[in-house]
């Protein structure tokens, strides 16, 4: 009776596993535990069903980490994996991707264009394995494949935006206004409100021009929305200030006695904010539909390029 082949011990949490593949199609799985205490190369098993191992090496040209994490048919997660999320309100499609995160991957949810954590701050996954189903090989798919790879464009999960890049946009549009509010004083001692988000707008699309130039891919949905809610808040609170500065040492220039400076000074700084707010997203709306859609989202194929 031949000998069956060795088996690996059982699974420890420092083992490495990854799925092997040959382009797309998946060829084989693979077990490494940890190195010896005394030295040399780590215990390496191989298996072609992920059952059964030996130590035959696999031929492949590819690799996916195993992610720890299993579906709800207790299916093991890795990398280029197409999950479909349920138990919270609508279904949602995502795909594991390379990210920078502890572990190197994180889930890019399909329509948003938005990376999200594995697990949470505490190490727990941040879904049920009974609402995971893998449906699914990104590899398979062109446009999904390159998501996988790319996706670290995204930025990092949960801190999608980086402070600079509201601090940016916040100055540029600041500067914008503040050009145009005193070219308007110089010219016609008077300030408009629709010119002074003039100034804001032409600021906004020289920022997301250089942005663009910068990183093609840089801008997401998820980016965009949050850029919004920044120049929200940064342009009310500058154009708050900016109005009572108004009306405490000009207030020849307002063209109008104003009964009530706090409120005026708080339904003008609300109504900058939010016109700064629309216009971002507007402009940016633009540059994606200009680029083929949003990073991280997949868009259809115009009839010139190859299927």
């Amino acid at each position: 009776m031949p000998t069956p082949p060795p088996q690996p011990p059982e699974e420890t949490p420092d083992e490495r596993r990854a799925r092997l593949r040959v382009g797309a199609q998946v060829v084989g799985y693979r077990r490494a535990g940890p190195a010896p205490e005394g030295g040399g190369a780590p215990t390496t098993f191989y298996s072609l069903n992920g059952a059964t191992w030996s130590g035959a090496a696999i031929a492949h040209d590819a690799w996916d980490p195993d992610t720890g994490l299993r579906d709800c048919a207790r299916r093991r997660i890795y990398r280029g994996d197409v999950l479909t999320i349920t138990g919270r309100g609508k279904p949602l499609k995502a795909i594991v991707v390379d990210a920078e995160e502890p572990g190197g991957l994180a889930l890019l949810v399909l329509g948003r264009g938005a990376l999200e954590p594995l697990r949470d701050r505490a190490g727990a996954p941040r879904h049920l394995a009974a609402s995971v189903r893998i449906t699914g090989l990104a590899w398979a798919v062109p446009e999904w494949a390159e998501l996988v790879t790319e996706a670290r464009a995204l930025g990092r999960p949960a801190r999608d935006v980086a402070w600079a890049a509201h601090g940016a946009l916040g100055l540029a549009q600041l500067a914008g206004a503040g050009a145009v509010v005193a070219a308007q004083l110089a010219m016609s001692g008077s300030v408009g409100p629709l010119t002074t988000v003039g100034g804001g707008l032409g600021a906004t699309i020289v920022f997301f021009v250089l942005a663009q130039r910068r990183d093609p891919r840089w801008l997401s949905r998820a980016r965009l929305f949050r850029l919004a809610g920044g120049a929200l808040v940064a342009q009310g609170v500058a154009a708050g200030l900016v109005y009572a500065g108004c009306v405490a040492w000009l207030p020849e220039r307002m063209g109008a006695v104003v009964r009530n400076p706090a409120v005026a000074v708080a339904v003008f700084g609300l109504l900058m904010g939010a016109l700064a707010a629309i216009a971002t997203v507007l402009i940016g709306d633009l540059f994606a539909w200009q680029r083929g859609g949003y990073a991280g989202e997949l868009r259809p194929r115009r009839p010139d390029e190859e299927a």
